[in-house]
């Protein structure tokens, strides 16, 4: 095989990988991706994907084997920053995740999924007031998109913010997704917390039973029934 074939067949199995990633094909971009890297070892880009295959099955051990061996190889994406700070939350040290969700928080690059994942590590490390921040960036960055409005509402709660504030960014998410039972389930359980579960019930009075069976999230189920027993609802709150 010629130095040409060699290079374009590299390519083809990192095109494959990548859309394998992208459509959800972990087992196929893994199986590529050992292939490849088995032959061309000095591959960053192909570490870093394969970290963020482990990553996506909350392997940590092996994303952090992975992201690493990227990292000396080529500067990371911020998700893949954002992965390796994961990693380092998920088993230490605690320290490098926060100054690596604290990286990705100031890279002008960071995109929206880096930034969400950024918010979401810095609450746990209990710094809901950058998670704040970076959800207002992620909105900058693709302001049609609902959840970043949706985890704001949720980063607002947490550091106290008015209770208008955290209502009007829920409302928003919404707005922008109104089919997604989640986000309306959320707003209806805060608002139940407020004294205020009628309003809360006017969100999540369309689901039908086959909606609420079909739920596996216990805490949406709780908030659910939490609602509808406030408001004597219960038919739906058995």
């Amino acid at each position: 095989m010629s130095q040409t074939e060699s290079t374009t067949a590299e390519v083809s199995a990192w095109q494959r990988a990548c859309r394998s990633y992208a459509e959800g094909h972990l087992g196929v971009a893994h199986r590529t991706l050992h292939r490849h890297l088995s032959l061309n070892g000095d591959c960053g880009r192909g570490w870093e994907l394969l970290g963020l295959v482990y990553h996506a099955w909350r392997q940590w051990g092996q994303a952090r084997a992975a992201l690493e061996e990227a990292s000396v190889r080529v500067p990371l994406s911020s998700v893949a920053e954002c992965a390796l700070a994961d990693c380092y939350l998920a088993e230490g040290p605690t320290e490098w995740a926060r100054s690596l969700y604290h990286q990705v928080l100031r890279r002008d690059s960071a995109t929206l999924p880096a930034l969400l994942g950024t918010a979401a590590g810095l609450d746990v490390l209990d710094e809901p007031d950058l998670a704040v921040i970076a959800c207002r960036r992620a909105i900058e960055f693709e302001p049609e998109a609902a959840q970043p409005y949706f985890d704001l509402s949720y980063y607002l709660g947490r550091c106290g913010a008015p209770v208008s504030r955290i209502e009007a960014s829920a409302r928003h998410a919404i707005q922008l997704a109104p089919d997604n039972i989640t986000y309306r389930i959320g707003l209806a359980g805060f608002l139940h917390t407020q004294g205020r579960s009628a309003d809360g019930a006017l969100l999540i009075g369309g689901l039908t039973h086959e909606h609420v069976q079909g739920m596996q999230c216990q805490c949406c189920l709780a908030r659910l029934i939490g609602v509808f027993e406030a408001v004597s609802d219960d038919e739906r709150a058995c």
